[in-house]
């Protein structure tokens, strides 16, 4: 009998208790939450077109400063 009880009280001893694994799951919780947040931070579908737009309006953008700076460079070479 004393040892069948001192295998029980080793056991008793091993693995997670019941507060152990609240904590842990709460902690699992808070990250999943967290990553849900960051991930849709930005958005849906919606802000996604807008700002494909918006990199369509400065790639447009970009294309006039270009041409811009190469007529300058071709007036400035042709003075030479």
């Amino acid at each position: 009998m004393q040892v069948m009880f001192h295998k029980l009280k080793f056991m008793k001893n091993n693995g997670f208790g019941l507060l152990g694994i609240l904590i842990a799951l709460m902690i699992i919780a808070i990250l999943m939450v967290g990553g849900f947040y960051a991930s849709n931070k930005n958005g849906g579908e919606i802000n996604k077109i807008e700002r494909g737009r918006e990199a369509i309006k400065d790639t447009e953008n970009l294309k006039v400063i270009t041409n811009q700076n190469n007529n300058q460079l071709l007036n400035a070479l042709n003075k030479k």
